[in-house]
């Protein structure tokens, strides 16, 4: 079975998408195969690399097809998009265990998800082997996160990751202050930095690496797929031996 790694926030503007995208194609560009599912069905994570809307991830879950575009060497995606939605009552945690053999040929599966709590996204979050969670430096950012991690079990929880951290704002580098004593042993070492560039990327339906590879968020991104799969190691042999 591949490693498998879901992105989630219950709240929105958390930066889910882009890093799920820079996370997968990362992976990618270091050689490993890789599939990159979406499932949000407004489906941002086809839109953020140029490309049409597809209904890849409700086939495949709902009609057992797995029929995966190629959209990188070594990355291939499963798109979502509008009416997506409409299965997503539909998808439990046996369904997801199921069909997880179309995946054996994978070293990783990063799992894009909506914001909300949907039975599609607690399904995913009783499926995953690690949990990442982007966080919008913001206010009332720390009482989202601590809300989901009541309702997850901790070895699930692969660690938080400050995004849109911009230097020149108190109040990002307050929040960020704030967070680390509320969640020991749990941020990454490295935020994601603010970047006009990144944002521009997207737009184009780049990576930042594509467009960009001198960008601040382009080493932050590098760090953090470094952070991650140290850490991934790390969480599942701790997990194998409780």
């Amino acid at each position: 079975m591949a490693n498998l790694l879901v992105v989630h926030n219950r709240k929105g503007g958390a930066g889910k998408t882009t890093m799920s995208l820079h996370l997968a194609g990362g992976l990618a560009m270091a050689g490993l195969e890789v599939c990159l599912i979406d499932g949000d069905p407004q489906g941002n994570c086809a839109l953020g690399l140029g490309l049409d809307f597809g209904q890849q991830t409700a086939t495949w879950l709902v009609d057992g097809h797995f029929a995966p575009e190629s959209v990188r060497p070594h990355w291939d995606l499963l798109k979502s998009g509008p009416a997506a939605d409409l299965w997503w009552e539909h998808v439990s945690l046996d369904l997801l265990t199921h069909r997880a053999k179309d995946l054996k040929d994978y070293d990783w599966v990063i799992v894009d998800t909506a914001p909300g709590d949907s039975s599609l996204n607690r399904a995913l979050l009783a499926w995953t082997h690690a949990l990442l969670i982007p966080v919008n430096l913001q206010f009332y950012s720390a009482a989202g996160v601590a809300n989901l991690l009541t309702a997850l079990p901790a070895e699930r929880v692969l660690g938080i990751v400050p995004n849109f951290y911009d230097l020149r704002t108190s109040r990002t580098r307050e929040v960020l202050a704030s967070l680390k004593p509320q969640f020991p042993g749990l941020l990454a070492p490295r935020p994601i930095r603010q970047c006009v560039t990144l944002e521009r990327a997207s737009q184009e339906g780049k990576l930042i690496w594509e467009w960009d590879p001198r960008a601040t968020a382009a080493d932050d991104y590098l760090d953090l797929i470094e952070w991650m799969v140290t850490e991934y190691g790390e969480n599942i042999a701790h997990r194998a031996t409780h």
